[in-house]
């Protein structure tokens, strides 16, 4: 009962977060990156596993905690699977973007590898969950 109490305690936290960063629109400060993938900063889209036999795209969302040059730390958030996970990675030149996903709790296997690509506001690439590969798209919430 105490798991499930600081479970739900802490996917409310994750989602007051979410919305704080939605409502949010705080100017760019001294020392922020000029990209749009700022600590605070929420990006919602889907995932889809074509190699497990799983054609049916799935949300996530990716919430950017702290970023400190080209390295960052966040979570990741799978509504369906109930699952959430801690990530970090960096970007690199041409905003080519790799990050690690650790699993905190529900039905997400990993640990993940994600590389990705940006195009103005989208993230778009690809992950790999052991051998398995698959595609994600998630996009900058307003």
């Amino acid at each position: 009962m105490l798991n499930l109490r600081r479970t739900r305690f802490f996917l409310l936290s994750v989602c007051s977060f979410a919305v704080v960063a939605l409502t949010c629109n705080t100017p760019l400060r001294s020392g922020e990156p000029a990209d749009q993938f700022k600590p605070k900063s929420v990006w919602q889209g889907t995932c889809q596993d074509p190699p497990k036999g799983n054609p049916k795209p799935y949300t996530i969302i990716l919430y950017v905690t702290n970023r400190t040059g080209n390295k960052f730390q966040g979570l990741t958030w799978y509504p369906e699977a109930k699952g959430l996970a801690n990530i970090s990675g960096t970007i690199g030149a041409g905003g080519t973007i790799t990050f690690t996903e650790k699993r905190i709790q529900g039905d997400i296997g990993g640990p993940n590898t994600y590389k990705a690509s940006f195009n103005g506001t989208v993230l778009k690439g690809t992950y790999n969950e052991g051998k398995n590969q698959g595609k994600f798209t998630v996009k900058l919430a307003e």
